[in-house]
This record gives C-alpha cells, sequence and structure tokens, in this order.
C-alpha cells in the first residue's frame, strides 16, 4: 500500500511540474534508495516502518529533490 502511494505522489509530482524526468529509471533508482534509508532509520527509532511516520520524511526527501530539478 505504501509502496502504491509513493508511486502516486511521483507521478503526481511529474504532472504538477511537467517534469517527466522524475517518472525514469534513474529517478526511481534514487526514490527506492531513499525509501529505503528512511525506513531504516524508522526501524532503529521505532523499531517498525511505519508508512504514516516513512511517507512524510520519503515526501520532504521528494520536494528536496524537485527543487534540485528547478535550479
Amino acid at each position: 500500500m505504501l509502496r502504491a502511494k509513493i508511486k502516486k505522489e511521483i507521478v503526481d509530482v511529474a504532472e504538477k511540474t511537467e517534469n517527466a524526468e522524475i517518472l525514469e529509471a534513474k529517478f526511481n533508482t534514487l526514490s527506492n534508495h531513499a525509501f529505503h534509508r528512511i525506513s531504516d532509520g524508522v526501524i532503529q527509532e521505532i523499531g517498525l516502518p511505519l508508512g504514516d511516520k516513512v511517507f512524510p520524511l520519503w515526501q520532504r526527501w521528494l520536494n528536496q529533490e524537485i527543487k534540485k530539478f528547478r535550479i
């Protein structure tokens, strides 16, 4: 469920920013690595990779990455 939410968010942001580059494999690999890093951090902190903790942190990562595309 969380992965589907993340994929939907990527598509929504790509449409909103009119930037299809973030749909490409390179960006999705970065996103996947960020997701796992964030999930590991949440596991270390609370013992479980709870989606309600992971998604907002991943979303913050996504927003920071999108800003890099605009520069």
